[in-house]
């Protein structure tokens, strides 16, 4: 039995690795892409818009994703874990819309400052905000029962349909505003599948919200480490 945990860790580490090899390819394929076509000036706002929306993202998750694994992960009452869940989605819900109503209110700052003026940037972000910050939380569904090959599938996926659709919207002649659009496309669609994972997967009930005060204490000291 021991043994046979053992083969899963290693498997589950490689399949992790795997996952990370594809993230560093989106980046080998796109920087000479995006640098070559549109410039370096363009793809360092490309990079400022993709960075900033991780960064964000960080913290209106309110470290939760990583704190529903810590606690539920041996959890075998249904019930519990479905309220939980839907708790946490609920208040990173809520935390991300905040977040991206105030980015909306300092959007001529944070345009100025940011991206050049570039106005749109800024709306792009807010946007995507509760968008990543929720897939995340849906994809870590898969990571609260142990399910790592699903995990990694799903970012493998999107990591290739990410890549190859802004290599040909910039090939087609667009510019890096119209990239972005693509990321939200394809990040919104992938919420809606994660989504339906999710309930199919655990079903649906209201959430009661009643252990979200431990969930918070464990999972907002988090936050700096998750960023790092």
């Amino acid at each position: 039995m021991q043994v046979n945990i053992y083969k899963k860790i290693f498997r589950d580490i490689g399949i992790i690795g795997i996952a990370n090899l594809f993230s560093v390819f989106n980046g080998i394929l796109l920087i000479p892409i995006i640098t070559k076509v549109l410039g370096a000036e363009e793809y360092g706002l490309f990079v400022q818009f993709t960075v900033t929306i991780s960064l964000i993202a960080s913290f209106s998750t309110l470290g939760l994703p990583y704190t529903t694994v810590r606690f539920l992960a041996g959890e075998k009452d249904s019930k519990r874990i479905c309220d939980d869940l839907y708790s946490t989605f609920s208040l990173i819900a809520l935390a991300s819309i905040i977040i991206s109503t105030l980015i909306l209110l300092a959007s001529n700052q944070i345009s100025e400052i940011l991206f050049k003026g570039e106005k749109v940037f800024v709306l792009l972000v807010a946007l995507l905000i509760p968008i990543e910050s929720l897939n995340g939380s849906f994809q870590n569904v898969f990571r609260v029962f142990q399910n790592v090959k699903s995990y990694t599938i799903v970012s493998i996926a999107r990591t290739l349909v990410e890549t190859l659709a802004s290599i040909i919207v910039v090939l087609s002649g667009f510019g890096i505003i119209q990239v972005a659009i693509t990321m939200v496309i394809i990040r919104s669609i992938t919420m809606v599948i994660l989504l339906i994972t999710t309930v199919r997967s655990v079903g649906f009930q209201r959430p009661t919200f009643k252990r979200m005060k431990d969930y918070l204490k464990f999972g907002l000291p988090t936050i700096p480490s998750n960023i790092a």
